[in-house]
């Protein structure tokens, strides 16, 4: 018994003439006035892929530094650390670890979980970014910024962004 192929435009393979969706992901539509098959790109493509392990990458960068170290402040006599895992450093962690479980989420809540990752990563970036100007502001004290605080910038901002784009480009998640 043979059956007609076709060949999918992004990957290549061969489906099954009669297939809707190959196993890349693209959409095959049927045109209905003359009945020959017309690909077309919809939202709801693998494009989507990326930017969920964008946001995913985001959250684990997020939570990364929210527990890492962040700076210190020295004078001659004293040394002070700031750490991510004291106070707002843990807050932003808990945000962080909650928009990862989100993000993992299946369902087609798409709109839900930009909306989510976009106030988180406000947030964090408002709970964030005054620890950072405190540090570069320290007047009196020899003052250094580590990584741990910039990751944590950094993956908030991903979280915005990556979201922002998929709102966008109308992406399902």
């Amino acid at each position: 018994m043979t059956t007609e192929t076709k060949s999918c435009p992004f990957c290549q393979r061969e489906v099954p003439s009669t297939a809707v969706i190959c196993g890349c992901g693209h959409h095959f539509d049927v045109n209905e006035d003359d009945g020959t098959e017309a690909e077309r790109l919809t939202s709801t493509e693998k494009i989507n892929v990326p930017y969920r392990w964008l946001m995913l990458a985001a959250c684990v960068i997020l939570i990364v530094g929210s527990l890492l170290p962040w700076g210190s402040l020295s004078t001659a006599t004293l040394q002070i650390e700031v750490n991510g895992s004291e106070g707002d450093g843990v807050l932003t962690a808990g945000i962080g670890t909650v928009l990862l479980l989100v993000a993992c989420l299946s369902d087609k809540r798409s709109k839900d979980r930009r909306l989510a990752m976009i106030a988180g990563g406000v947030f964090s970036v408002l709970l964030l970014f005054p620890k950072l100007l405190n540090l570069l502001q320290a007047s009196g004290f020899d003052s250094r910024i580590y990584p741990g605080i910039l990751l944590a910038i950094t993956g908030a901002i991903l979280l915005i962004v990556s979201a922002v784009i998929t709102r966008l480009k109308a992406v399902e998640l």
